[in-house]
């Protein structure tokens, strides 16, 4: 979504405001919360694709850093069959795949709770000097 289009539905949602907002009070956080995700996510990808789009790591496979992969199990958008064999040829001075076996592409709404478990656990000792 481009600025222009964003800035209409801003206008929008101003002419609307009463509207929108009894329909927030009546709908409740969890929709607000739903938009501003949906918004969010159209600026990333629309901000983020031309780069991230060309991006081709399956050639890539040696690191000189820790790699760790956090890996929906269900995943369709990331093949995790996919995902496992090129952790299979990573070479790194550390290498961990971490499995989320009740999720698909977004472990951080499927498995909030083992998400935050495995960052503590796992990527904050990486951020200490040794």
């Amino acid at each position: 979504m481009g600025r222009a289009q964003l800035e209409h539905v801003a206008e929008a949602f101003e002419i609307e405001r009463g509207v929108l907002g009894e329909t927030l009070g009546r709908v409740g956080r969890d929709f607000a919360i739903f938009v501003a995700d949906l918004f969010a996510q159209g600026f990333s990808i629309q901000a983020m694709w031309d780069t991230l789009g060309k991006v081709n790591l399956t050639g890539e496979t040696n690191f000189k850093c820790p790699v760790l992969i956090f890996q929906g199990r269900h995943d369709l958008g990331t093949s995790a069959t996919l995902a496992g064999e090129w952790f299979a040829s990573l070479k790194a001075p550390s290498k961990q795949i971490v499995w989320f076996e009740h999720s698909a592409h977004m472990v951080y709404e499927e498995e909030p709770g083992k998400l935050l478990v495995t960052l503590v656990e796992k990527v904050l000792p990486l951020t200490r000097r040794p």
